[in-house]
C-alpha cells in the first residue's frame, strides 16, 4: 500500500541488539512502524503482525493501531487530512519521546525529556502545540520545584550541583 512518507527523530537513532531484545511487542512494533513511516515502506514481517486489543489506558497501542490505519489506507479520504496530523505528531514527537525515556529513564532526566518533547511540538501544526501543550500543563510532576533540586543535586556538572545544594541551604 502506498502512504505518504513523514520523516522523525528516530531515523538517526542506532539501537543495540540488547536495547532492541529489552523492547515489549508493542515497542517493537511502534518502533518499526514509525521507522516503516519513514523509510516509505514498512517491513512486511511486521506490516502483518496482528495488533493487539486497544487498550485506552495504553497510548502505545492507539498508536499503533493509527499507524497501521495510515500504512494501510483503511480510512475514508475526506480523513486524511487529519489521520496525517495525528502520524505527523507520533513519528516527530510521541515515538522520539517515548525511545528517550526507555533508553534512560532515570527520574532527575525527566526534566531533560520533558524540555525536549517541548522543543519538538513547536514545530507542530498550532493545532497540535494547543492540545499537546495542555497535556504537558498537567502532567509537569518532574518540573515542580523539590524535583528541580533532586535533578539539579544528580547532575555531572560540579556548578550545577553546587547552585542546588546553595538553594537548599538558603531555604532551610
Amino acid at each position: 500500500m502506498k502512504f505518504t512518507r513523514v520523516s522523525g527523530p528516530l531515523d538517526a537513532i542506532k539501537f543495540s541488539e540488547q536495547s532492541m531484545n529489552d523492547l515489549s511487542c508493542d515497542q517493537r512494533l511502534l518502533l518499526e512502524y514509525v521507522l516503516g513511516i519513514s523509510k516509505g515502506q514498512v517491513n512486511s514481517k511486521f506490516a502483518s503482525w496482528k495488533i493487539g486489543p486497544l487498550n485506552h489506558a495504553r497510548w502505545l497501542t492507539l498508536a499503533i493501531r493509527l499507524m497501521c490505519i495510515w500504512t494501510r489506507g483503511v480510512y475514508p479520504p475526506e480523513l486524511e487530512p487529519k489521520i496525517y496530523l495525528l502520524i505527523k505528531f507520533i513519528v516527530e514527537v510521541y515515538a522520539i519521546s517515548w525511545f528517550e525515556i526507555k533508553k534512560s529513564n532515570k527520574f532527575h532526566n525527566q526534566q531533560l525529556y520533558i524540555f525536549n518533547m517541548i522543543q519538538r511540538i513547536n514545530q507542530q501544526p498550532n493545532e497540535i502545540q494547543t492540545i499537546a501543550f495542555n497535556n504537558i500543563k498537567y502532567n509537569a510532576f518532574p518540573l515542580l520545584p523539590e524535583n528541580m533540586l533532586y535533578s539539579m543535586l544528580k547532575s555531572e556538572d560540579v556548578k550545577v550541583r553546587n547552585k542546588g545544594l546553595e538553594k537548599i541551604i538558603s531555604i532551610r
